[in-house]
């Protein structure tokens, strides 16, 4: 079975200023390239590499699948296919800007007799996703489960 996690972990990120807008995303302790990012055009910067604001969907959405497939896995779901889309809400408070909401579809297709257990593992991954558990903005689902 799998490794009982430790309660506390560290991850590290960070940029290093290249030019212009732009920075380079680095990961880990050995701080490996992972791309250049820059604002979002909105905020004065270029269509074609990542912002902050698609990184965080980007890390919700990537949550939501690791979380789904760990229960996938622990469940023997035989599944076909996944997709989800996370839209996030920026909205102007008093303290700036900050996402207020996020919406997130989610596209399963498991084989025949395993969507009670696909309903089940989208639960549990909506409740044990780190990066969920990490935002203040409300969370909307939209799920659709269907059978190969």
């Amino acid at each position: 079975m799998s490794k009982k996690l430790p309660r506390t972990m560290e991850f590290q990120a960070g940029i290093k200023w290249r030019n212009s807008k732009f920075g380079e995303v680095f990961v880990g302790e050995e701080k490996q390239s992972r791309g250049l990012v820059n604002p979002a055009p909105v905020f004065g910067g270029y269509e074609g590499t990542y912002s902050a604001e698609d990184m965080l969907l980007a890390a919700l959405a990537s949550c939501q699948l690791s979380s789904f497939l760990f229960f996938v896995d622990a469940n023997g779901i035989n599944l076909i296919s996944y997709e989800n889309n996370v839209t996030g809400i920026l909205t102007k408070g008093q303290d700036g800007f900050s996402y207020t909401h996020f919406k997130i579809d989610i596209n399963v297709v498991v084989a025949s007799g395993h969507t009670e257990k696909a309903e089940k593992a989208i639960e549990l991954s909506k409740r044990f996703c780190i990066i969920s558990n990490s935002l203040k903005g409300e969370e909307e689902y939209n799920i659709n489960i269907s059978e190969s």
